[in-house]
């Protein structure tokens, strides 16, 4: 009878897991991830303005493949404008909370001259990841998914601007 309760067990665990792949439920307490990537989505704000400080700006970037945050923070809703636009001062620690709330295929996050091939991100589904960098140069920086797919297009826009 113990044995059976094992088995069931792990059934019940490899059931959930294909659930989590397939990004249908994931483990965040309980709650699925389609209701913490819509509250993210909700304090996000669609320019990713930042909290700044004296010497930081600190951003939220929500990649979804879908719902009105469609894109990254909803840009496939601005094609015709950079989004999200990112204002920083030169030499401000930029700081990036990049979730991915994908349903169900990993997203990239790169901005142009502060990120390299070999330091371009790639977000699983479910997961977020956190950029630090110095914003050291003046200029305007585009600010893109670095994944090529169907839905990535609509995450090529976005626009880091550093100003003096």
């Amino acid at each position: 009878m113990e044995k059976r309760r094992v088995y069931v067990l792990i059934v019940i665990l490899i059931i959930a897991a294909a659930l989590g792949t397939l990004g249908l439920y994931s483990f965040y307490f309980g709650t699925t991830r389609a209701n913490i990537c819509q509250e993210l989505a909700s304090t996000a704000p669609g320019q990713a303005v930042a909290k700044n400080s004296s010497s930081g700006a600190n951003f939220v970037i929500v990649e979804t493949d879908g719902g009105p945050y469609e894109g990254i923070n909803g840009s496939a809703n601005h094609l015709s404008e950079p989004w999200p636009l990112m204002i920083v001062h030169q030499n401000q620690t930029v700081s990036i909370q990049i979730y991915n709330c994908a349903s169900s295929e990993p997203h990239g996050f790169a901005v142009a001259h502060y990120f390299t091939p070999d330091i371009r991100l790639t977000i699983q589904t479910g997961q977020s990841q956190t950029v630090t960098f110095v914003a050291n140069e003046i200029g305007n920086f585009t600010v893109y998914c670095s994944i090529f797919c169907a839905i990535h297009p609509l995450m090529q826009n976005g626009r880091l601007m550093v100003i003096p």
